[in-house]
């Protein structure tokens, strides 16, 4: 099991340190990084997911959709010419 690392900062701090947060996420994706406004946790940092696996499965996805048939296109239908005489009487 993972451990996760988790640290907890105030407002102030956070906004003097959040390009440094985030290279520490990158570094350390297991990482979580709690914001704080008077006592109270207003933001959580977390590491972008890490999903190459489901990439490539919607990858092979949209591949096989591209491989189906394509459904037959109807041919278009001019509405008004063919009930012109019934609306106009012409």
């Amino acid at each position: 099991m993972k451990s996760t690392v988790v640290k907890t900062l105030g407002m102030a701090e956070a906004r003097l340190k959040l390009p440094a947060l985030a290279d520490a996420l990158v570094e350390n994706p297991d990482g979580i990084v709690i914001v704080t406004r008077r006592g109270r946790a207003v933001l959580h940092l977390l590491a972008a997911p890490r999903i190459a696996r489901h990439a490539s499965a919607a990858r092979r996805i949209l591949e096989r959709v591209a491989q189906l048939e394509k459904p037959a296109t109807r041919s278009k239908r001019h509405v008004a010419r063919r009930y012109k005489t019934l609306l106009y009487g012409r």
